[in-house]
């Protein structure tokens, strides 16, 4: 009879426990009593992990807003330049999403025609599944006489780590992130994208609330995985892509992670002969090729790539893969040139969270160390003269490094 009663006991037990991670989805416990789920909304229809990106190349009237539901609802985002408080009859504009089936839904907003220089505000959801809270974006102008923005990579693991740059970075007030890929460890896995995003819309607001969008590019993490693509909105094909941020800025993500001959080279080439007046020009991919650090250069990329970039004066080249920072001296021909302004710069920015590895030094090398950082750049114009000033954040808020480029066009 007592066994009997053990064993109905060991069942009870079994069933709750086993209920418990159905209903929670798993919880995932980091130091510091940070606490992430793969995720419970607050009901099925209900908006989270809202995030922001460009489907369209113009960024001064355009911009796409991402949520997740986890049933499929009659999503929508209504927007409006005067702030409603989140009351969604009082909007004055409105789109319809695109809904895609996966983990759940995905609902894509992309708006167009918007006005340079604009702050909207926004709630996104539905009706019958509830409204997200008011957020808002700003649009740049189209000679802008200042703009910041983050540059970085290799977020994948060091969640805490992670979060700590990513809550110091949004106190710099970027108006957007390019993020050189390894955003997660294993890009087919959704829980790791859960995590990522949840903390995206958390952290990534500026002091005075504007959702940061972010530019990112393919890593080696991200296997090429389908919650990558189905989760940013992207322009082109989304592995290798251009976004104008204003007249002033031209900014091209490549995908190392492929082919880099054939049909994308052709793209960046046409891509930059297509914008080549445009003053500041900024490439961002994953792998390296000038790299002092444990993965090391990729000659293939140097070969292929760089000339194109000389050809064209890209301004500075951001790279990740290795878990460190490096800056280059200004290289042209895979030599050293006399000054930025005649030659490009390489950054190597992999401290976003990832563990870090040891660097070295090379003949191109300017500036190198082993610190979890992003690159905060600042761009400001006077007429046709621009100086840009690139400082290295360190994770203690220091800086770690700083360099000025000047233009006149």
């Amino acid at each position: 009879m007592r066994k009997k009663q053990q064993n109905k006991i060991g069942l009870i037990i079994i069933f709750i426990f086993c209920s418990f991670l159905i209903t929670s989805r798993i919880l995932i416990s980091y130091p510091k009593n940070t606490s992430f789920l793969f995720w419970f909304p607050k009901s099925n229809g209900h908006p989270f992990q809202i995030h922001a990106t460009w489907s369209l190349e113009n960024a001064s009237e355009s911009i796409t807003i991402t949520w997740r539901t986890e049933t499929s609802t009659d999503a929508v985002l209504k927007y409006d330049i005067t702030s409603r408080n989140g009351n969604f009859s009082q909007y004055l504009m409105e789109k319809v999403a695109d809904v895609q089936s996966f983990k759940g839904y995905i609902n894509s907003a992309n708006i167009s025609n918007l006005l340079p220089n604009t702050t909207y505000y926004f709630i996104c959801g539905s009706e019958d599944g509830g409204w997200s809270s008011e957020l808002k974006f700003k649009t740049p102008s189209l000679f802008p006489k200042e703009v910041n923005f983050v540059a970085g990579g290799d977020s994948r693991t060091g969640v805490e780590i992670r979060n700590e740059i990513s809550n110091l970075m949004a106190q710099y007030n970027p108006e957007f992130v390019l993020h050189t890929g390894d955003i997660v460890d294993k890009g087919d896995i959704q829980g790791l994208w859960d995590v990522w995003f949840n903390g995206m819309q958390k952290y990534w607001k500026t002091n005075e609330n504007y959702t940061i969008p972010i530019i990112p590019s393919l890593g080696n993490h991200e296997r090429n995985a389908d919650n990558y693509y189905k989760q940013f909105a992207l322009p082109n094909n989304e592995q290798w892509y251009s976004i104008d941020y204003s007249s002033l800025i031209h900014i091209i993500s490549l995908n190392s992670e492929t082919n880099i001959d054939g049909a994308q080279l052709t793209w960046l080439q046409n891509d930059l002969e297509n914008h080549k007046t445009v003053p500041w020009k900024f490439v961002i991919f994953h792998q390296p090729p000038y790299s002092s650090g444990y993965h090391g250069s990729r000659m293939d990329i140097r070969n292929l790539w760089s000339p194109i970039f000389d050809q064209y004066n890209v301004t500075i080249v951001f790279n990740g893969h290795d878990h460190n920072y490096e800056r280059s001296k200004p290289i042209r021909n895979n030599s050293v040139a006399n000054s930025y302004e005649n030659g490009t710069m390489y950054v190597v920015s992999g401290g976003w969270g990832a563990p870090l590895r040891n660097v070295l030094s090379n003949w191109w090398t300017n500036k190198s160390e082993s610190e979890y950082h992003f690159c905060l750049i600042n761009i400001s114009t006077n007429g046709n003269n621009s100086t840009l000033t690139m400082n290295e954040i360190r994770l203690n808020g220091t800086i770690g490094d700083t360099v000025s480029i000047n233009k006149i066009w």
